[in-house]
């Protein structure tokens, strides 16, 4: 009995853990924005590309609120992308 508490406490812990770090929508748009920034290139033209590229990016953006984690859809370059939000951290989907 006392392996059996232990065992549910340590996964409500995780439970608890996985929610309360679960990123919102402003964190994804957020990590969009830095992921086009670090990727600009130093010309203005792929600046101007790179942020329109971005600014596309946030505006498709459907997000979905799980219990302990978050799923995004957004259109990128007109390719649909999926990224599964957990634990802070952005991580994209194979389509």
């Amino acid at each position: 009995m006392k392996k059996f508490a232990t065992l549910l406490i340590l996964l409500l812990l995780i439970a608890v853990l996985l929610a309360v770090t679960k990123p919102n929508k402003q964190d994804f748009e957020l990590f969009i924005s830095q992921e086009f920034n670090s990727k600009q290139n130093s010309s203005l033209l792929g600046s101007v590309i790179s942020k329109g590229i971005g600014y596309n990016a946030k505006r498709t953006i459907q997000y979905k609120d799980k219990i302990f984690f978050s799923l995004v859809t957004t259109k990128i370059v007109n390719e649909e992308r999926k990224f599964i939000g957990i634990i802070g951290q952005w991580i994209p989907l194979k389509n």
